[in-house]
């Protein structure tokens, strides 16, 4: 694997910039993988028109070219994307509590164990 540099993706159309993803080597470990969708967002307007899943398929595509076979992203359990990510083919792999706000909650691992699958070209 090369060394990886951050990656960020931007979604836009004629109004301009409605989204991002960024990712890049695994910032909070799970056993077995190595890369992470560390952050995305879509402006509400944009949700459930497929932006997010071509920003997730456009990370995993980059960091297979990278030399990553797998990535995780961790969200908190009561957050609606959770389904967002099964959807996507994410299994859960892992669970911890991450502190806000003096509260912990509970924190949530989705795994592709093989990113050639989600990018569905096998390549």
């Amino acid at each position: 694997m090369t060394e990886n540099v951050a990656t960020v993706f931007v979604a836009e159309d004629d109004a301009g910039v409605f989204g991002f993803i960024a990712g890049g080597s695994i910032m909070h470990p799970v056993e077995g993988y190595e890369g992470e969708l560390g952050a995305i967002y879509l402006l509400a307007s944009h949700h459930r028109r497929g932006a997010g899943a071509a920003l997730v398929l456009r990370l995993a595509a980059d960091l297979r070219a990278q030399g990553f076979r797998n990535m995780v992203v961790w969200v908190l359990r009561a957050n609606p994307a959770c389904g967002f990510y099964r959807r996507m083919g994410g299994v859960q792999v892992a669970e911890q509590g991450i502190e806000i706000g003096g509260v912990t909650l509970p924190e949530l691992a989705f795994g592709w164990a093989d990113l050639a699958v989600l990018c569905q070209d096998g390549k």
